[in-house]
């Protein structure tokens, strides 16, 4: 019982204090941890359909779209349906690092 608390604080602190950015690139970090990983790499499939995946992360599916395909264009990912490419763990770590410090910065 304590764990699923301190997961619901996690999700709250998440859903007021992280941009959508944030949210996903902590999401499919997450799930690597749990999916299929070689040295730097991974590869998920996501267990719901993306609908499904962005209210879980509190956000609408155009959301998650839209910021799925920025993670593409920026080459941090790769997406094929349910199926996603993770080419280096640390560069999407870093980029989530990096937004931190962008909205801290937004925020002063």
């Amino acid at each position: 019982m304590v764990r699923e608390v301190y997961r619901l604080i996690q999700d709250l602190e998440s859903y007021c204090l992280m941009s959508a950015g944030q949210r996903l690139v902590r999401f499919l970090l997450n799930e690597a941890s749990r999916g299929t990983r070689s040295c730097d790499r991974a590869v998920l499939t996501l267990r719901a359909p993306k609908a499904l995946v962005a209210s879980t992360l509190n956000l609408s599916a155009e959301t998650f779209s839209r910021e799925l395909h920025e993670l593409a264009r920026q080459g941090l990912v790769e997406v094929d349906r349910r199926t996603v490419r993770i080419p280096s763990l640390a560069r999407l770590s870093n980029y989530a690092e990096g937004e931190e410090e962008r909205l801290a910065a937004a925020n002063e």
